[in-house]
């Protein structure tokens, strides 16, 4: 009974402490430029840790101690570069908080900040954003302003003047980043005049979607392949901004039948196959997914050969080579036997012709069985016809 009622008086005593922890501050609504004074009550030289956060954004971070009564007092003076909206003031160490509503002022909103880059819309993990924004007061550029953005996880970035009044920076989205709506926000501060401060905010609206993963085989796949041929496969896998693949899960199918997949270093993997015995179009499966469910997948055809097919296809060119040469001989074959005939022709013809002349000068001289004029009329015809025989004969032999 004892020990129910000091665990009782335990547990009182905590809830009266934790109660004592209060943080509060002088006002609920403030203006970019206005001194933000937070106070509040703890133990007796506790450290006292205050951070701010603008819907995730990360505006500061400042520490005191509780003092001999109890009490602690913070005072943070807001900038034009720190964004407007609600706020959420957390005591770290007592995980207590309060909110409060910043406004921009008359002078926060004097520059015109504008949106160059990126235009609403969807945007990739793993892809890298360009921001540019003008900065601009009645058509005059402000050069000399500072500019900031926040990332998604809340991280406060400088732009850089590029020139004409134009400020640029940019933003990868991580491979992991949370899926779903973005707010860009951009403010300006200048504190070039000895007199006044004058700052600019906008605001635009993004998304973030599913990063496709990119296979590419490293070499070309070939068109076809004959039967029982292994054909050997390194690919790669990686993100629209080359960055390696993190916990990747890749796999590869032939026709629906997983294959071995060899992993290698830098997001390169292999795989290998043998062209089955059977002719046609096979199709080859890549899929990719990473620890975030990023995922992708390509997929390939490939012909399949019989053995002849293949000869043909792979020594086609050796074919038509051979049939050319083949034409090439049979040409010369049929001239060389063509010339031959007509040699032949010649001399059969010039035999005939001095057999007829030799029969003829018998019948002349011997028999005088013809006159003279008609011997010389048919002697004249027939040696006429030798020589141009001969004449033919001397042609061929100059053109072999």
């Amino acid at each position: 009974m004892k020990k129910y009622w000091s665990v009782l008086l335990l547990l009182v005593f905590f809830s009266v402490w934790v109660s004592a922890q209060t943080i509060t501050t002088d006002q609920n609504r403030y203006e970019k430029g206005d001194l933000i004074i937070i106070t509040g009550q703890g133990e007796t030289d506790q450290t006292v840790t205050i951070q701010a956060h603008n819907e995730g954004r990360f505006v500061f971070e400042e520490t005191t101690t509780i003092d001999g009564n109890g009490s602690f007092l913070l005072e943070f003076e807001s900038r034009f570069l720190d964004p407007s909206g609600e706020w959420v003031l957390l005591w770290v160490e007592a995980d207590k908080r309060v909110f409060i509503t910043m406004e921009p002022s008359a002078f926060s909103s004097r520059y015109v900040v504008t949106f160059l880059s990126p235009v609403p819309g969807t945007f990739e993990r793993a892809t890298t954003i360009p921001i540019t924004v003008r900065v601009e007061q009645a058509g005059k550029i402000k050069p000399r302003a500072l500019v900031v953005f926040w990332t998604p996880t809340g991280e406060k970035k400088f732009l850089k003047h590029a020139g004409f009044g134009n400020f640029t920076g940019e933003f990868t989205v991580p491979f992991d980043q949370s899926l779903g709506q973005w707010e860009l926000v951009v403010t300006a501060e200048d504190r070039s005049s000895a007199e006044e401060v004058f700052g600019g905010e906008n605001r635009i609206q993004l998304e973030f979607s599913l990063a496709p993963l990119i296979i590419e085989l490293v070499e070309p796949l070939p068109a076809r392949v004959s039967q029982g041929e292994t054909v050997f496969l390194p690919f790669s896998v990686h993100y629209l901004n080359e960055q390696a693949l993190q916990n990747p899960t890749v796999t590869a199918e032939l026709n629906g039948v997983p294959l071995t997949i060899q992993s290698n270093v830098d997001g390169f993997f292999s795989t290998q196959f043998t062209a089955p015995g059977m002719g046609g179009e096979i199709n080859l499966l890549f899929r990719a997914v990473d620890s975030a469910q990023n995922g992708g997948e390509k997929r390939y055809s490939i012909i399949v050969t019989g053995l002849w097919d293949s000869f043909w296809e792979k020594n086609l060119l050796l074919v038509f080579l051979g049939i050319i040469i083949l034409i090439v001989i049979l040409v010369f074959g049929v001239w060389k036997w063509n010339k031959h005939q007509q040699k032949r022709a010649l001399t059969t013809r010039k035999q005939v012709l001095v057999e007829q002349l030799k029969k003829l000068q018998i019948q002349y001289f011997k028999e005088q069985s013809i006159d003279r004029k008609t011997f010389e009329e048919k002697s004249a015809l027939i040696e006429n016809e030798m020589a141009s025989l001969k004449k033919k004969g001397n042609k061929s032999r100059s053109k072999e």
